[in-house]
Protein backbone atom coordinates (compact mmCIF):
# COMPACT_ATOMS: atom_id res chain seq x y z
CA UNK A 1 0.00 0.00 0.00
CA UNK A 2 1.01 3.45 -0.97
CA UNK A 3 -0.40 6.87 1.52
CA UNK A 4 0.54 10.06 -0.10
CA UNK A 5 0.65 13.26 2.24
CA UNK A 6 1.65 16.50 0.71
CA UNK A 7 1.12 20.02 1.80
CA UNK A 8 3.38 23.52 2.70
CA UNK A 9 5.75 23.78 4.96
CA UNK A 10 5.09 23.90 8.69
CA UNK A 11 1.63 22.08 8.37
CA UNK A 12 2.43 19.38 10.29
CA UNK A 13 2.41 16.73 7.19
CA UNK A 14 5.83 15.01 8.67
CA UNK A 15 4.64 14.33 12.27
CA UNK A 16 1.26 13.10 11.08
CA UNK A 17 3.23 10.70 8.24
CA UNK A 18 5.80 9.44 10.69
CA UNK A 19 3.04 8.65 13.57
CA UNK A 20 0.59 6.83 10.72
CA UNK A 21 3.62 5.15 9.37
CA UNK A 22 4.57 3.54 13.06
CA UNK A 23 0.91 3.11 13.72
CA UNK A 24 0.38 0.71 10.67
CA UNK A 25 3.90 -0.63 10.85
CA UNK A 26 4.77 1.56 7.36
CA UNK A 27 7.92 2.33 5.90
CA UNK A 28 8.44 6.28 6.47
CA UNK A 29 10.07 8.25 3.77
CA UNK A 30 10.23 12.44 4.27
CA UNK A 31 11.50 13.56 0.72
CA UNK A 32 11.52 17.12 2.00
CA UNK A 33 13.97 16.17 3.86
CA UNK A 34 16.30 14.32 0.43
CA UNK A 35 15.77 18.07 -0.94
CA UNK A 36 17.09 19.72 2.06
CA UNK A 37 20.00 17.16 2.27
CA UNK A 38 20.70 18.08 -1.81
CA UNK A 39 20.54 22.43 -0.86
CA UNK A 40 22.86 21.44 1.79
CA UNK A 41 25.61 19.56 -0.66
CA UNK A 42 25.30 22.81 -2.75
CA UNK A 43 25.19 25.30 -0.05
CA UNK A 44 28.66 23.38 1.44
CA UNK A 45 30.42 23.63 -2.46
CA UNK A 46 29.15 27.19 -2.40
CA UNK A 47 27.28 26.61 -5.47
CA UNK A 48 26.26 29.52 -7.61
CA UNK A 49 22.16 29.06 -6.70
CA UNK A 50 21.40 31.05 -9.22
CA UNK A 51 22.27 28.83 -11.94
CA UNK A 52 20.09 25.49 -12.39
CA UNK A 53 22.76 23.79 -14.53
CA UNK A 54 25.42 24.09 -11.21
CA UNK A 55 23.33 22.84 -8.60
CA UNK A 56 22.43 20.11 -11.17
CA UNK A 57 25.73 19.58 -11.56
CA UNK A 58 26.95 19.19 -8.07
CA UNK A 59 23.90 17.72 -6.57
CA UNK A 60 24.59 14.76 -8.96
CA UNK A 61 27.87 14.68 -6.96
CA UNK A 62 26.16 13.25 -3.96
CA UNK A 63 24.25 10.62 -2.40
CA UNK A 64 21.59 11.35 -0.41
CA UNK A 65 19.88 8.08 1.46
CA UNK A 66 18.33 7.52 4.61
CA UNK A 67 20.25 5.45 7.42
CA UNK A 68 18.78 2.84 9.72
CA UNK A 69 17.26 5.27 12.23
CA UNK A 70 15.43 7.16 9.73
CA UNK A 71 17.22 10.10 9.21
CA UNK A 72 18.53 11.41 5.79
CA UNK A 73 22.02 11.26 5.30
CA UNK A 74 24.39 12.93 2.43
CA UNK A 75 27.02 10.77 1.50
CA UNK A 76 26.34 8.55 4.20
CA UNK A 77 27.15 11.16 6.95
CA UNK A 78 24.02 11.67 8.93
CA UNK A 79 22.67 15.64 8.63
CA UNK A 80 19.78 15.63 10.09
CA UNK A 81 20.10 18.48 12.43
CA UNK A 82 22.04 20.76 9.52
CA UNK A 83 18.92 20.91 6.82
CA UNK A 84 16.76 21.95 9.40
CA UNK A 85 18.95 25.19 9.76
CA UNK A 86 16.99 28.60 8.60
CA UNK A 87 19.69 28.53 6.08
CA UNK A 88 19.21 25.58 4.92
CA UNK A 89 15.34 25.79 4.53
CA UNK A 90 15.31 29.22 2.93
CA UNK A 91 17.72 28.12 0.15
CA UNK A 92 15.53 24.97 -0.51
CA UNK A 93 13.34 26.51 -2.87
CA UNK A 94 16.31 27.42 -4.79
CA UNK A 95 17.46 23.60 -5.20
CA UNK A 96 13.98 21.99 -5.37
CA UNK A 97 13.13 23.53 -8.81
CA UNK A 98 15.48 22.42 -10.72
CA UNK A 99 13.96 19.65 -13.55
CA UNK A 100 17.36 17.94 -12.87
CA UNK A 101 17.12 17.45 -9.62
CA UNK A 102 13.91 16.42 -9.03
CA UNK A 103 14.36 14.22 -11.73
CA UNK A 104 17.51 12.02 -9.75
CA UNK A 105 15.83 12.23 -6.29
CA UNK A 106 12.05 11.19 -7.90
CA UNK A 107 13.70 7.87 -9.23
CA UNK A 108 14.92 7.03 -5.99
CA UNK A 109 11.95 7.90 -4.30
CA UNK A 110 10.18 5.63 -6.61
CA UNK A 111 12.93 2.94 -6.32
CA UNK A 112 12.70 3.10 -2.23
CA UNK A 113 8.63 2.82 -2.45
CA UNK A 114 8.87 -0.08 -4.92
CA UNK A 115 7.19 -3.21 -3.64
CA UNK A 116 6.32 -1.87 -0.28
CA UNK A 117 4.05 -0.73 2.30
CA UNK A 118 5.12 3.48 2.49
CA UNK A 119 4.01 6.44 3.96
CA UNK A 120 5.68 9.54 2.05
CA UNK A 121 5.54 13.06 2.61
CA UNK A 122 6.15 16.49 0.65
CA UNK A 123 4.76 18.34 -2.23
CA UNK A 124 4.46 16.53 -5.22
CA UNK A 125 3.86 12.65 -4.15
CA UNK A 126 0.34 12.86 -4.87
CA UNK A 127 0.84 14.52 -8.48
CA UNK A 128 3.97 13.29 -9.81
CA UNK A 129 6.10 10.99 -7.05
CA UNK A 130 2.84 8.33 -6.85
CA UNK A 131 -0.12 9.36 -8.79
CA UNK A 132 -1.40 5.76 -7.72
CA UNK A 133 -0.97 5.83 -4.18
CA UNK A 134 -3.99 4.32 -2.82
CA UNK A 135 -4.72 6.73 -0.21
CA UNK A 136 -3.81 10.85 -0.83
CA UNK A 137 -3.96 13.21 1.64
CA UNK A 138 -3.38 16.75 1.75
CA UNK A 139 -2.02 18.74 5.13
CA UNK A 140 -2.61 22.27 5.68
CA UNK A 141 -2.75 25.03 8.15
CA UNK A 142 -2.50 29.42 8.06
CA UNK A 143 0.81 30.68 7.54
CA UNK A 144 0.11 32.42 10.50
CA UNK A 145 -0.06 28.79 12.74
CA UNK A 146 2.78 27.44 11.03
CA UNK A 147 4.49 30.36 11.69
CA UNK A 148 4.19 29.76 15.20
CA UNK A 149 4.92 26.38 14.88
CA UNK A 150 8.25 27.11 13.29
CA UNK A 151 9.20 29.53 16.27
CA UNK A 152 8.49 26.97 19.15
CA UNK A 153 10.49 23.85 16.81
CA UNK A 154 13.72 26.76 16.26
CA UNK A 155 13.85 27.14 20.13
CA UNK A 156 13.35 24.14 21.11
CA UNK A 157 16.32 23.22 19.05
CA UNK A 158 18.07 26.09 19.55
CA UNK A 159 18.60 26.76 15.62
CA UNK A 160 16.29 30.55 15.95
CA UNK A 161 19.43 32.34 14.95
CA UNK A 162 17.96 35.51 16.28
CA UNK A 163 14.80 35.49 13.81
CA UNK A 164 11.76 36.76 14.66
CA UNK A 165 7.83 35.60 14.08
CA UNK A 166 7.77 38.22 11.15
CA UNK A 167 10.98 36.97 9.72
CA UNK A 168 9.66 33.18 10.00
CA UNK A 169 6.21 34.20 8.92
CA UNK A 170 7.42 36.03 5.78
CA UNK A 171 9.62 33.07 4.96
CA UNK A 172 7.23 30.54 4.62
CA UNK A 173 4.75 33.28 2.70
CA UNK A 174 7.65 33.18 0.00
CA UNK A 175 8.30 29.33 0.46
CA UNK A 176 4.79 28.79 -0.16
CA UNK A 177 4.69 30.93 -3.41
CA UNK A 178 7.98 29.29 -4.71
CA UNK A 179 6.20 25.95 -4.34
CA UNK A 180 3.10 26.34 -5.82
CA UNK A 181 4.12 29.02 -8.74
CA UNK A 182 7.01 26.63 -9.64
CA UNK A 183 7.52 25.35 -13.27
CA UNK A 184 8.08 21.72 -12.47
CA UNK A 185 6.37 19.64 -10.08
CA UNK A 186 4.38 22.23 -8.24
CA UNK A 187 2.66 22.18 -4.75
CA UNK A 188 -0.58 21.39 -5.33
CA UNK A 189 -3.76 19.28 -4.13
CA UNK A 190 -4.71 16.38 -6.17
CA UNK A 191 -8.67 16.08 -6.55
CA UNK A 192 -8.80 12.79 -5.15
CA UNK A 193 -6.56 13.99 -2.09
CA UNK A 194 -8.40 14.75 0.87
CA UNK A 195 -7.74 17.95 3.08
CA UNK A 196 -6.88 17.80 6.48
CA UNK A 197 -6.52 21.63 7.76
CA UNK A 198 -4.70 21.19 10.92
CA UNK A 199 -4.86 24.90 12.72
CA UNK A 200 -6.83 23.53 15.54
CA UNK A 201 -6.07 19.58 15.48
CA UNK A 202 -3.74 18.23 17.49
CA UNK A 203 -1.04 15.42 15.55
CA UNK A 204 -2.90 12.50 16.91
CA UNK A 205 -6.18 13.56 15.63
CA UNK A 206 -5.14 14.33 12.15
CA UNK A 207 -3.41 10.65 12.78
CA UNK A 208 -6.93 9.13 13.53
CA UNK A 209 -8.51 10.95 10.88
CA UNK A 210 -6.36 9.40 8.51
CA UNK A 211 -6.92 5.76 9.65
CA UNK A 212 -10.53 6.60 9.70
CA UNK A 213 -10.27 7.13 5.74
CA UNK A 214 -8.17 4.45 5.69
CA UNK A 215 -9.41 2.02 7.54
CA UNK A 216 -13.47 2.89 5.75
Amino acid sequence: MQIAIDGPAGAGKSTAAKALAREMGYLYLDTGAMYRAATLAALKAQTDLSDPEAIAKEVARHSVDFNPEGHVTLDGVDVEDEIRTSRCARHTSDVAPVPKVRERLTEQMRAIAADRDIVMDGRDIGSVVLPGADYKFFITATPEERARRRLLEMEKKGTLEGKSFKEIYEEIVQRDKNDSERETAPLIKTDDALEIVTDNLSPDRVVMTMRDVIGE
